[in-house]
């Protein structure tokens, strides 16, 4: 009888390369800058359904879909008297962007500061329009409503936090 040897196959063993892990932050602060970056997006969205001007009872919500002032509604604007008063569809939207840019700077991807400085900045802008044309409103003395103030100074805040994350990774980089 013939015994058959066992045939072995070849093996080769081949070393990857070492690649170096991708940090779960990419820089320092971005816990902290996504941290305030996704509150200040929180209470965008919050200001949306409190009252956009005050004593008339109009939420940045109710101007959107049927009250507004002037002779032009629609869900992203009123104007009337060559004024113009921005709806909370805007809120909402850079809202949206500046929590979608927290959420994406908490898990790590770049380019989230971005994101966040934008959506700060057009709401700010937005935002600061909409109360320099309430407060030109005559004869009617309205004032803008605390929705309206919320959405500035929470505007401000993303826009602020979105630059120190953009200049931190910028500081990074140039290490």
């Amino acid at each position: 009888m013939v015994r058959m040897k066992p045939v072995q196959e070849r093996v080769e063993i081949v070393q990857q390369p070492y690649v170096e892990r991708r940090r779960y932050f990419s820089y320092p602060t971005a816990p902290i800058v996504g941290a305030l970056a996704g509150a200040s997006g929180i209470v965008m969205i919050i200001s949306t359904f409190l009252e956009w001007i005050s004593g008339s009872g109009m939420t940045g919500w109710s101007m959107m879909f049927s009250s507004g002032f002037g002779t032009t509604r629609n869900f992203l604007f009123s104007m009337g008297a060559s004024k113009i008063v921005f709806t909370g569809f805007w809120s909402l939207l850079f809202g949206i962007l500046v929590i979608a840019g927290a959420v994406t700077l908490m898990t790590g991807w770049g380019g989230a500061n971005g994101l966040v400085l934008t959506g700060g900045i057009l709401g700010l802008g937005l935002s600061v329009v909409s109360i320099i044309m309430i407060y030109t409103l005559k004869p009617v003395a309205f004032a803008p409503g605390p929705g309206l103030w919320l959405f500035a100074v929470f505007s401000l805040i993303a826009a602020v936090a979105g630059a120190v994350g953009a200049s931190q990774v910028d500081y990074e980089a140039g290490a």
